[in-house]
């Protein structure tokens, strides 16, 4: 038995997928992708609780007890040729590169970003004169340049930072300044 045409009643549709699944859905099948951010956020959780993780201090020195196995003596990965504890040194290591990699990349896309917005949005001489400087520091290897930098002034953690704002903002400058010309082409 149908109804009617004049009685029917329309249902609504759902648009998209049901909320309570779209997540599940959306990720199932990316076991590469799911280990790969838990190995990330358990790398950078061990570098920030490095501290509390370990008991020996990174540079101290037990010449007594140099290159000893992992395992041995409480040294979870043994220790280096001046008897420092290696999993206290790769913990504290990685709070220092977690610091080079957020401080200099924020530095570096701020910079870049605001060099790519002024250079976009004035044009003319500023933009030749921008875009000139950025191709000058693309035409060199970024490593060698940091490397020649740090060279000049000298080693230490401060310079490694100078260097690396001074050599990494010239891509964000670059997708900022294109983004804005088309954004000022449109209407």
């Amino acid at each position: 038995m149908s109804v009617p045409a004049d009685r029917a009643v329309a249902t609504p549709v759902p648009i998209g997928p049901p909320r309570t699944t779209y997540t599940w859905v959306k990720w199932r099948g990316r076991l590469p992708f799911a280990v790969g951010i838990a190995l990330v956020l358990f790398t950078i959780a061990a570098a920030l609780l490095a501290p509390w993780l370990t008991k020996y201090d990174p540079n101290g020195q037990d010449i007594l007890h140099a290159l000893a196995p992992p395992g041995t003596s409480g040294h979870l990965l043994g220790t280096d040729q001046f008897g420092r504890d290696v999993l206290s040194r790769l913990l504290y290591a990685g709070r220092i590169d977690l610091l080079i990699a957020f401080g200099a990349t924020t530095v570096c896309l701020v910079f870049g970003s605001l060099v790519g917005l002024v250079s976009g949005y004035f044009g003319g001489r500023i933009d030749a004169v921008f875009m000139r400087v950025v191709d000058v520091v693309f035409a060199f290897p970024f490593i060698v340049l940091v490397l020649t930098i740090i060279a000049i002034l000298g080693p230490g953690l401060r310079n490694l930072f100078f260097a690396i704002w001074l050599v990494s903002w010239v891509p964000y400058a670059r997708i900022v300044r294109g983004e804005i010309l088309v954004a000022k082409r449109q209407e």
